[in-house]
């Protein structure tokens, strides 16, 4: 009897010390895996090989560190930082831990080192971080399947980025030239889908239609007028990056300093005068760097390679992608109101001049009981805009350009294309791509 009684007392003492021990891993999860993370970023410094494919072998490992159950090279400082948060373990009730399995591995070579760390750095600039993100959901995916998936898949990417930011501290120079390549295969490959896609569009009858009018030389061969176009090109990319920077503080709930919002306003004009020279691929390239550069001289921090290289790749793709929709989509559109695309964009240009104009569209006597209705009137001279490349002047139009010469006024012309459209659209869409070659930990909503 004895015998039975002293079995079910050591079972209900297990039974409480398996209960104790499962209350005080829930209730500082958080602080073990934090402190599971600085033991895994510990063992790829020294060469170690620890068990954390998933948060539960993660936390097993902050815990083995504060019962002093790693060796202290693993453990070192990591166990210093949170050791105050993290659980005391109960001598007396609580069984022994199972031991976090470490293995010693070799030490790996230098050269090898920063190789990985290069092909790491072209890897993930080449996708824009999308590869760190799809194996990090893919192995999500095969440890527990979708019970759970957002906790397992925010552990896997802490992990990516925890070894990226070693990367960067210990091999900074070969990350750096890793993602230097991995850019400027981006931009190719950028373009080369543009490209193919392009081609692949003309099979279709209504595309090719699209694609013949965006390629067509322009029957006025005059261009657009070049006064304020430089102005608008700087205004709108300096509206566009201070409306992304207020779209990115909605979203992460965090207001940015007046200095932020400064350097995103230079990183946009800078892009939107880089678009008029380059296109709005390489401009959205350097509008992207140059908000980067001086985001961080507004923080009082030193400048990043890596992040101006990420924040440039960003900006060249949201560049292109609003090139490609704003010319396509401008091409699709009505007559009447690709008229009143053109019109506006002149308009804006003209406010970029710092002259109002007057765009009531006044009849203007021609001679012989003719009449033309010009689009601005700006002081004496007029304005007419046009879109697209079978616009023309009318035979009123061209009497109205011969009258006002010979009065020593002018009648100015801005016969813009589609493809113009699609810059403006760049101009405005590059700078949301500043943000996405961060190396900030990407976040899963809490549960």
């Amino acid at each position: 009897m004895g015998v039975l009684e002293d079995i079910k007392r050591k079972t209900r003492e297990t039974e409480q010390a398996v209960r104790q021990r499962m209350r005080d891993l829930s209730h500082d999860a958080r602080e073990l895996e934090a402190l599971g993370y600085e033991v895994v970023k510990r063992a790829i410094r020294t060469g170690e090989d620890v068990v954390a494919r998933t948060p539960t072998e993660v936390r097993q490992l902050g815990l083995a560190a504060v019962k002093g159950q790693l060796p202290q090279a693993l453990a070192g400082m990591a166990v210093k930082k949170v050791a105050a948060a993290a659980p005391a373990p109960r001598k007396a009730t609580a069984p022994p831990a199972s031991k976090a399995v470490v293995r010693k591995t070799p030490a790996k070579s230098a050269a090898g080192e920063h190789a990985r760390a290069a092909v790491s750095g072209a890897v993930d600039e080449f996708t824009l971080g999308a590869a760190d993100r799809v194996l990090s959901a893919g192995e999500a995916l095969l440890d527990g399947g979708v019970q759970g998936f957002g906790d397992r898949y925010s552990a896997e990417m802490r992990e990516r980025r925890a070894e990226d930011s070693y990367d960067s501290a210990h091999y900074g120079v070969a990350r750096t030239t890793g993602r230097a390549v991995g850019f400027v295969g981006g931009l190719a490959a950028t373009g080369g889908v543009a490209s193919a896609g392009r081609v692949a569009l003309s099979r279709l009858p209504q595309a090719a239609k699209l694609i013949t009018a965006v390629e067509k030389a322009p029957r006025l061969k005059v261009g657009v007028d070049p006064r304020g176009l430089g102005r608008l090109a700087a205004g709108a990319g300096a509206a566009g990056g201070v409306t992304a920077q207020v779209v990115e503080d909605v979203a992460t709930g965090r207001p940015s300093s007046p200095g932020q919002y400064g350097a995103a306003a230079v990183g946009g004009a800078t892009g939107g005068l880089a678009t008029l020279r380059y296109g709005p691929m390489h401009g959205g390239a350097i509008g992207g760097a140059s908000e980067a550069v001086a985001s961080d001289i507004a923080a009082g921090r030193a400048p990043s390679a890596e992040r101006a290289i990420g924040a440039a790749h960003g900006g060249a793709l949201l560049g292109k992608a609003g090139d490609v929709l704003g010319t396509y989509g401008t091409a699709s559109l009505p007559r009447r109101l690709k008229g009143e695309v053109g019109e506006a964009l002149s308009y804006g240009k003209t406010l970029a001049r710092g002259k109002k104009p007057n765009v009531s569209k006044d009849k203007v006597d021609v001679g012989g009981r003719k009449f033309s209705k010009p689009d601005q009137k700006i002081g004496d001279d007029y304005l007419e805009a046009k879109m697209g490349p079978y616009a023309d002047l009318t035979r009123n139009q061209r009497l109205l350009q011969a009258k006002l010469k010979r009065e020593g006024k002018e009648l100015l012309i801005d016969a813009w294309q589609f493809r113009d459209v699609g810059r403006a659209a760049g101009v405005l869409a590059s700078p949301f791509g500043g943000g996405w070659g961060s190396e900030e930990t990407t976040r899963w909503p809490e549960r």
